[in-house]
């Protein structure tokens, strides 16, 4: 799977690889992001009382990333909260979309 990844002046493409699945669990994969290194990505899904929680821990595995913890988890909190918040989004888009269709059936 192509990429594109970095800050918006650093943006890089590259592929990440499917490592281990575990149907509706588990996904890991090696993304590559040359040239600041590769990292181990890991996606769980747990059922929880209102849906589903997902859970992504990101590792770093090679290259400068492996060599500047701080700055790359900093990156990593800051690209991961704008994901979560898009992620939000559109959630909230769906279960409004879905609203809206029940609400039209009912007429």
């Amino acid at each position: 799977m192509h990429h594109r990844f970095g800050l918006p002046l650093l943006r890089a493409a590259d592929f990440t690889t499917v490592v281990e699945v575990q149907p509706c669990s588990r996904l890991v994969l090696a993304a590559r992001a040359r040239p600041y290194g590769q990292v181990k990505v890991e996606v769980t899904l747990d059922t929880v009382a209102r849906g589903t929680l997902i859970t992504i821990r990101e590792l770093p595995r090679a290259g400068p990333v492996v060599r500047l913890p701080r700055v790359a988890r900093a990156i990593q909190r800051w690209r991961n909260q704008r994901s979560a918040d898009s992620l939000a989004r559109l959630a909230m888009r769906a279960a409004q979309r879905d609203s809206d269709r029940q609400g039209d059936g009912a007429r």
